[in-house]
């Protein structure tokens, strides 16, 4: 892969597991784990609705002093930091750096294709080199 052809569908993790927004923070960070993933697009109606990351989800569980657990949908960033399926890898380093976000998720049409993390573009520029 060259960087003039390294699009965001193809360095994003994929397929893409997602939480709905009403499920609360707890199941969240499990459904995390037990994918070894730190970012899942949160889903109302079917529609991606915002991004919720690791960070998120653990300020809102420590922060939390009674109540019901928070949801995904209450912890997440909305609206979700997106970039096309086509975007090349230097616009989409250059989107993070602006927007301050380590995570995009990764529409092709209307359709979420992946998530494409700060870690998914190191990695494809480490793989250039061999």
């Amino acid at each position: 892969m060259t960087a003039v052809a390294a699009r965001a569908a193809e360095l994003a993790t994929a397929p893409v597991i997602s939480i709905d927004a009403e499920v609360d923070a707890l199941a969240a960070l499990r459904t995390m784990q037990a994918n070894q993933i730190r970012h899942l697009p949160v889903l109302a109606d079917g529609q991606c609705v915002g991004l919720l990351g690791e960070t998120d989800l653990l300020f809102g569980l420590l922060t939390r002093t009674r109540g019901p657990l928070p949801t995904t949908g209450e912890l997440c960033h909305r609206p979700p930091p997106t970039v096309d399926d086509r975007t090349s890898r230097a616009d989409v380093a250059r989107i993070m750096q602006e927007s301050g976000c380590d995570a995009l998720v990764v529409f092709s049409g209307q359709r979420v294709v992946g998530v494409l993390t700060a870690v998914d573009l190191v990695r494809s520029l480490a793989q250039e080199g061999n």
